[in-house]
């Protein structure tokens, strides 16, 4: 098994800013702990869509899918109705997981913070590398847009290549 994002368990220790969007800012061990809590409450779905907006909000709904075991489907926050609702009904997503500004979801929505989990939970992110980590859509430039399965491997050689 690969492993992913071995700094929520410590490994580079922790700092206020490890994460930082837009002025918000995050530690290591608060980003592990809220998707610990976020993983409880979609473990076990099929797949779960997320705004795919530049947030801190984002980055904890991903985290915490992949911390779930669960394959996450990034929506673009621009995409017309017709388009999610393709997206949503495709990918096999059975709600859209965080804060989206789409008050016409044909699917049910569910808070980063609706799960439950004990105090300094820390995400458990060990899966298998050929399981489906991230469902991505085509742009659909010559038809519907299409999914495209990506492995816990790929994203951690991502990552990899990305941290080099």
């Amino acid at each position: 098994m690969t492993p992913l994002l071995p700094a929520l368990h410590g490994e580079l220790g922790d700092r206020a800013d490890a994460v930082e969007i837009a002025g918000h800012r995050i530690s290591w061990s608060q980003l592990a702990e809220r998707a610990a809590i976020g993983a409880g409450a979609i473990r076990g779905s099929a797949a779960v869509a997320v705004a795919a907006a530049p947030t801190l909000d984002t980055v904890i709904a991903v985290v915490a899918a992949l911390a779930a075991g669960v394959p996450v489907v990034p929506v673009p926050i621009d995409s017309g109705s017709d388009e999610r609702a393709h997206i949503l009904r495709d990918s096999g997503a059975t709600c859209l997981f965080g804060p989206h500004p789409w008050p016409d979801a044909p699917v049910p929505n569910v808070p980063l913070d609706a799960g439950a989990s004990p105090p300094h939970a820390t995400p458990g992110l060990a899966h298998a590398d050929d399981a489906v980590a991230m469902i991505m859509y085509t742009s659909g430039t010559t038809g519907p847009p299409k999914g495209v399965l990506l492995t816990r491997a790929a994203i951690a050689a991502d990552i990899d290549a990305l941290a080099d």
